[in-house]
């Protein structure tokens, strides 16, 4: 099977789709979490930081091979001898 490396603006094209999904988790789940916390500010920067590194984290584990900005540009993961 033939791959090639994926170049800087398609690597940046699916960094910005993944930041986008992101923002949009944390401006989704934030008003729920929120409401436990005095210091808003600060929490929802932790929960942002939170919410990017479990999806970066757990989403090259399953069948995308990626996430969902690298499925998108067509872009997957894969280790030294080319299989997931």
């Amino acid at each position: 099977m033939e791959f090639k490396y994926a170049g800087f603006w398609i690597r940046l094209c699916a960094y910005t789709i993944d930041f986008c999904i992101i923002i949009l988790l944390g401006f989704i789940l934030s008003p729920l979490l929120l409401s436990f916390f005095t210091n808003t500010n600060n929490t929802y920067n932790l929960l942002i930081d939170l919410i990017g590194i479990i999806y970066l984290m757990l989403l090259p584990a399953t069948k995308l091979q990626g996430t969902i900005g690298k499925a998108t540009v067509g872009i997957k993961v894969i280790n030294k001898e080319r299989w997931k």
